[in-house]
């Protein structure tokens, strides 16, 4: 996951986990190996419906992204490929 682009930004992400839940495979264009992960990779997201589990990814992915960037919210939406205002959204949504 680290190794994409991500040029999608968040919806793309969503979208390869909603088929990561569904399908079990994580597949990526610009990454020659497909990943084929299982549940137990994941134990925090087993007994989670799918919109529980992708707001979890999704809270942890951006609070490691605000941390590597020292939470400067704008640098953080830069690298997370959106608007700033969309990342203070978020952030309100995901109660961080």
């Amino acid at each position: 996951l680290f190794l994409h682009d991500w040029p999608g930004n968040i919806r793309e992400l969503q979208n390869v986990i909603h088929r990561y839940v569904t399908m079990g495979k994580i597949e990526l264009p610009d990454i020659k190996e497909n990943i084929d992960l299982k549940t137990a990779d994941f134990p925090e997201f087993v007994n989670s419906d799918l919109k529980s589990a992708v707001r979890d990814f999704e809270k942890k992915y951006i609070l490691k992204v605000l941390e590597e960037n020292r939470w400067q919210k704008g640098k953080t939406a830069l690298v997370l490929g959106v608007h700033r205002k969309t990342l203070t959204r978020k952030l309100k949504e995901l109660e961080i």
